[in-house]
């Protein structure tokens, strides 16, 4: 990797110093472009030597942030910038470099991200077709990226064998979805949130309606791991029966992921002979699902 390099200021003469400095600076591309985009002057240049020598040091450790994919910067996720005022006048304002605004834009559009840390990179999502035992799945989540505004709402039950890729490729999806600003989308994991959420609805029934309510209002959720919760009914009839029937009356589109099939899931949330109308019922609604897809167990991750 192309090592930062900083201006050398150590010449005998301070005029010599400055009149370096800035003929340094108009031959890096970057400094060239801000001096003709704000068409400084050579007295402005020169009231805002450091400044410019301070951007130019921002701007090379943030293409090598970029190359790694991890901030680097010694002073953190901001860079130095130059604007012109309403009056003509130049400022120095502080603005989150791009990898911070990228994440700033994440966090806005992903609210849950139930899933490691590794896949949340945007180029990852190419990966999901390269399989040939996912490319269905590829072009299903390709429509929901590229027509989700138009297309009419589809719900996908996928399921299949552990290390098929179903979790990564639905959580690659859900990453390039918040980082198109395509609408609100979250990835959770059955066992912990319906752990955590009964747990609330138990002691704290204010902050359990909000959190059951935000989810009812996500433009796409994706539920991981479906059948491994750890009390099944409660499960069921708590969370899982109002959520999907409140979100396929708001015609919301709900993904859930699952090593079981639906038969398998009948039995999982009969957990006694009692209950067994209640399983079906919540069967019945994932049923309803545009995508039943399978993913078999060829090329395993």
């Amino acid at each position: 990797m192309k090592k930062i390099e900083s201006v050398n200021l150590v010449i005998d003469q301070p005029e010599d110093a400055i009149q370096s400095a800035i003929k340094s600076l108009k031959a890096d591309a970057y400094i060239a472009s801000v001096i003709q985009t704000l068409s400084l002057s050579e007295e402005e240049i020169q009231q805002h030597l450091s400044t410019l020598l301070h951007m130019q040091e921002d701007h090379q450790e943030i293409a090598q942030c970029m190359y790694q994919k991890t901030c680097i910067k010694p002073r953190g996720h901001y860079e130095v910038t130059l604007k012109r005022n309403a009056g003509g006048y130049l400022e120095r304002h502080m603005a989150p470099c791009p990898m911070l605004a990228s994440q700033l834009t994440i966090h806005q559009y992903l609210l849950y991200d139930d899933f490691p840390d590794t896949w949340k990179d945007g180029a990852l999502f190419l990966d999901v077709g390269k399989r040939q035992h996912r490319v269905e799945l590829s072009k299903i989540l390709n429509q929901y990226l590229l027509r989700f505004s138009t297309i009419k709402t589809k719900n996908m039950y996928v399921f299949g064998p552990p290390r098929t890729g179903k979790s990564f490729s639905l959580a690659t999806f859900a990453y390039k979805f918040a980082l198109n600003e395509v609408g609100t989308i979250g990835v959770i994991e059955a066992p912990s949130l319906s752990q955590r959420l009964l747990d609330l609805s138990n002691n704290e029934p204010t902050v359990f309606a909000r959190e059951i309510d935000q989810l009812k209002r996500l433009d796409i959720l994706i539920i991981d791991r479906l059948g491994d919760e750890s009390v099944l009914d409660k499960s069921r009839d708590q969370l899982w029966i109002p959520l999907l029937q409140d979100r396929l009356h708001q015609q919301k589109a709900t993904l859930i992921i699952s090593s079981f099939t639906l038969e398998d899931l009948l039995t999982l949330y009969t957990v006694f002979p009692n209950q067994k109308p209640k399983a079906k019922q919540f069967i019945e609604l994932i049923k309803t699902f545009e995508y039943q897809l399978f993913i078999p167990p060829a090329t395993p991750l």
